[in-house]
Formats: structure tokens, sequence, C-alpha cells
């Protein structure tokens, strides 16, 4: 765990077992599997090629890779980069010894992309897909002229000092070593070392491996212009700056955690975070959002910028919006309190689809009660009439009199008096 306040490092401790059977603990140094948080390099890699004038949103695919089927031509690097490209999540087969780790090469991997059917028609709608950051990385290569993982070193992982991150397959020290527990496994050692090189099944979403502190290098460095510049850390960041938590894991034991705010964030590393286990993943997650409530707070006062029946008004408005039937007033009301986002049409029509999706998995909402109100936080409870109790957590800026920073929505399962 690290953690940083004020743009000072308050915490960075190590907790529990990085192998169990040898008794080994963690510690700062040990090194972890990331799961997916190498998205976050080759979206860095993508803006630098962009920065340099060899690399644009609009591009397509077939500027890249001969021979593209017809109905994947339209594709471009933006649609790869928002989730609109249509590709499904995943690219491996059935026979594939392991779905992460058996390995294929660049030329397979797109083969095996371009070959399989759209979910649906490029720009039209958005789907994360793993698979897409696999095809960008894969024109990071082609432009660069390098492999990934010699301009992702080159442009990241050298000017920022990280000296700990590397691939499945690289050697690490057994006494640093983090092995994965989860129910499921592979290799001699369950850990990305013994996993064999990082394959095309995830090369540029995964297959990676660092340490608390490269990842906090890694931000240091973005927030400090050394990666990138100016205008495109604003675009790595979007419309909230990074405030939030995001979430990355795999099917192998390994779990992160974490928040990119300029200058007080949490970095979480866990290699005990089977993905199949409900009790471990709630169990993060708590630890997280704890973590970011912590970041969050203003070390010299804990008071908001509104007042607590503002405050209150606001979070009550959105969930009572839900019952009204007017999308358009949600895409409104959800515009009102975020900044402009660079593609806002796009970021419209997926609340008005998220819109209709609540509409259709929650009904109408009874019994809508504030249950806590505090400077950052506002809990608001409902009945759903198709999926019980839920509460509605709105995060608010602590500086800024407006902006709702995030909402998570958790159902409540009644188990006695008070309890969850």
């Amino acid at each position: 765990v690290l953690v940083e306040r004020g743009g000072e490092i308050v915490l960075h401790e190590g907790y529990g077992l990085a192998n169990r059977e040898a008794g080994i603990p963690v510690t700062p140094r040990t090194v972890f599997g990331l799961g997916s948080i190498p998205i976050d390099f080759t979206h860095v890699a993508l803006l630098k090629l962009m920065e340099e004038g060899k690399l644009s949103r609009d591009d397509r695919v077939t500027e890249f890779f001969p021979d593209v089927p017809e109905d994947k031509r339209s594709i471009t690097v933006g649609h790869l980069m928002t989730g609109a490209s249509g590709l499904p999540d995943f690219h491996d087969l059935p026979e594939d010894r392991d779905p992460d780790h058996s390995w294929i090469d660049r030329d397979e991997a797109l083969r095996r992309m371009f070959g399989q059917e759209l979910l649906f028609a490029p720009g039209t709608q958005r789907e994360h897909s793993h698979s897409a950051w696999g095809m960008l990385a894969a024109i990071v290569e082609v432009v660069s002229g390098k492999s990934f993982r010699d301009y992702t070193s080159e442009v990241i992982y050298e000017p920022a000092g990280m000296v700990d991150t590397g691939f499945n397959g690289d050697p690490v020290p057994a006494d640093r070593l983090a092995i994965g527990y989860s129910s499921r496994t592979d290799g001699e050692q369950n850990a990305p070392p013994h996993w064999g090189p990082t394959s095309w099944l995830v090369m540029g979403s995964g297959g990676q491996v660092s340490t608390a502190a490269d990842l906090y290098r890694f931000q240091k460095a973005l927030r400090e212009g050394r990666l990138l510049g100016e205008a495109s850390v604003r675009r790595y960041f979007g419309p909230t700056d990074g405030d939030g938590m995001a979430r990355a894991g795999d099917q192998y034991g390994f779990w992160c955690g974490y928040s990119q705010g300029a200058d007080s964030k949490f970095i979480v590393l866990s290699n005990n975070g089977d993905l199949s286990s409900v009790e471990r993943r709630r169990a993060l997650q708590r630890l997280g959002e704890d973590l970011l409530e912590l970041v969050r707070s203003d070390p010299g006062g804990t008071e908001g910028a509104l007042d607590p029946a503002e405050r209150a008004r606001r979070a009550r408005e959105w969930v009572e919006l839900i019952n009204r039937g007017d999308a358009e007033a949600f895409v409104e009301f959800s515009r009102m309190y975020r900044a402009p986002a660079e593609d806002q049409d796009g970021v419209d029509a997926d609340r008005a689809r998220q819109y209709d999706d609540f509409r259709r998995d929650w009904g109408v909402l009874k019994d809508v009660e504030v249950r806590t109100n505090e400077p950052r936080r506002v809990v608001v409870r409902a009945v759903s009439e198709r999926a019980g109790t839920m509460d509605f957590v709105f995060r608010f800026d602590r500086k800024e009199p407006g902006p709702i920073l995030a909402i998570m929505i958790e159902r409540v399962e009644e188990e006695g008096p008070g309890d969850r």
C-alpha cells in the first residue's frame, strides 16, 4: 500500500505474505502482476506518438495493417481507445492452453482479432475491449518501428525511473516475488516469471509486473511533464483530472486499486484478489474506497464546498430522475456537474444508454432517503422494484462548489438490524 497526501508519501508498507509456502512477507519492494494496468502504459505510448505527429485518433486501421476485412475497415485509433471499435473483449480460443498465457505472436493475434465478429458497427456503441488495446499495441510497434517492450521502456519506464517494471517471463528474485492466490493457477509457481513471455493474447492490456513505488513514479512523471506535454497530460487524465478509483485484476489472484490525483493518491497491489470470490472482491473494493476517501480529504480541514442541504438535493435529484422517464433531463444533469469531455457527444450517448439500462434493470425507485450527508460523501438509499434495496454513494469535490466526482451503486443485503 502506498498513500500520498498533499504531495507527501505518508504510507508505504507491505502487509501479509508474498509467498505463503516459504513464509516470505510482502514488503514495499515486492513485485506483483498488474492485471490490466498496462493499458495505462499503452495509452501514454499512443499519446506520445500523437505528440510527435506520427499518429492521429482519426487514423483507420487500414493505414497500419493489410487485408483488413470490410466490416472493420472503418475502425479508427480513436474507436480502439474509447471502446467504440466493436471488437470483443478478448481473442483467446477454446484450444489455447491458457486464456492469457498461451503463446501467440502479433500476427496471430491480429488474425484472430480481424476474424472475430464485431459486437456492433464501429463508432455506434461502447464496450470495453482488451483486444482493442492489443491492436493498439501492435499499432505502436508499426508506427514506432520498435517492439512494444522497447518503445515503452524508452518513452515511459526509463524517463520515469521505473526500475522494477517488466513483462511476464522476466526473472524476479524469490524474496521479492508475489505468488498469486486464486482458484485459477498457471506455471510451476503461480506468478508472472513462470508464465512464459508475455503473449499477444494480452500484450498492451496485461502481461506485466511492477511495484507500488514504480506505479507512483509513473504517475509522478506524468504530472511533472517528463513523459508527455501539458495538453496530452490533460487528455490522459480526462475531465475529472484523475479523481476517482481505478481497478485492475486478473484470474490468477493479482488485483490493483489506485487513484491518480495530482498530489494525493493511493496504490494497492494484492496477490489475494481471486476474482471468483465475492467476499475478497468486496473487501478489496471497500479498502480502495476507504483509501480514496482518505486521500481526497483535505489535510487542513474536512469541510466541502457545498452546504449540506444542497449536497442532499443534488444527490436526491439524480436518484429521482430515474423515475421520471426523461433521458434528456438525465443527460443534462450529468453534463451540468462534470467538466466537458473531449468527446461530449459520445459521453452524452453513453449516458442516455446508461439511463435506459437503469430503467430496465431497476424499475421504479421507492422510499428515497438520504442516509448519510458528509462534506464529501452523500448516501441515498432507495428500494428498487426489481433489484431490492440499493445505496447510491455520491462523492463531491471538496474545493469546487458543484462537481459530483463519482457515483457508486451498491445492492444492500439486509442480514439483521443495522447490518448489511
